[in-house]
């Protein structure tokens, strides 16, 4: 906003007319955005679930949820950032292996926004799936555009470093590809994984 670049602000906040944020941790906080910002649009961007648990498991960001402090005693239930339902859970997600805690994880966000797409208008609400957006970045670029009601360059879905299609095949190790399966097998399916 405002073609400013370098440290600071590159506006003054009365003259913002449009915000945007990526943060895929934002889909916990949905309800509450929707409340504060009526005129809010959202959008999902959907991937394979057996891709984000490979992508989760490499890095150590992701990876310092899963420590046991995190699932205290003071821990709220259901707590779907870990995709645990009820603390009667806790000690078993304690013990399970990191592929099927990235599994859980990956299902309550696509639950989530199963429920967003239930509960928000459809003018409100654009879901996109990862693999579509990388087999065809420009028509993916278009239709979010459409959807925004401003010009999303397709420039930046060409990158380099964007996550690619498949790699969980090579990634994720038998026991753990079936463990993510597991967990996730109802969600999967539903989306078309499988």
């Amino acid at each position: 906003a405002g073609g400013v670049t370098g440290q600071g602000p590159c506006v003054t906040s009365g003259s913002v007319a449009r915000f945007g944020d990526a943060s895929p941790d934002l889909i916990y906080s949905a309800s509450v955005l929707l409340q504060a910002f009526p005129d809010a649009r959202f959008v999902q961007l959907i991937r394979d679930g057996r891709d984000v648990a490979a992508d989760m498991m490499a890095d150590p960001a992701v990876l310092s949820w899963f420590r046991p402090a995190m699932l205290s005693e003071e821990t709220e239930f259901p707590n779907p950032f870990l995709g645990v339902n009820s603390g009667e859970h806790g000690e078993r997600w304690k013990a399970m292996p990191t592929a099927g805690k990235c599994a859980l994880r990956w299902r309550s966000a696509v639950r989530l926004s199963a429920t967003l797409h239930r509960e928000l208008p459809r003018e409100q609400l654009l879901t996109l799936r990862y693999e579509d957006l990388a087999a065809s970045p420009a028509a993916a670029a278009q239709g979010l555009s459409d959807f925004l009601g401003t010009r999303v360059s397709k420039i930046a879905l060409y990158g380099r470093n964007a996550p690619q299609v498949g790699l969980w095949h090579t990634r994720l190790r038998g026991t753990d590809a079936e463990l993510v399966e597991k967990v996730a097998r109802e969600e999967l399916t539903r989306l078309g994984y499988r």
